[in-house]
């Protein structure tokens, strides 16, 4: 998990420099792009285990729509 809280660590940082960052360019470049739509945004990184509540509701709506996007069953 180390390399992922990398990865979003480095993507705030890009973000908040507004820099390019090669690996992620595309998401990057759609965070920058819907940023500007505000007239006052930021953008600050928070580990997991200090905040813990919004992990675990974010596991709990990721579980939710992959168990909608489920196959349907043909009878």
């Amino acid at each position: 998990m180390k390399n992922t809280h990398d990865r979003v660590a480095k993507l705030i940082n890009a973000i908040k420099s507004n820099s390019s960052l090669a690996g992620l360019y595309g998401i990057l470049a759609d965070i920058q792009h819907l940023a500007s739509s505000f007239e006052c945004i930021s953008f600050i990184w928070i580990s997991r285990v200090r905040n813990v509540e919004a992990d675990l509701l974010a596991k709990q709506v990721l579980s939710a729509e992959l168990a909608l996007m489920a196959a349907p069953t043909l009878a």
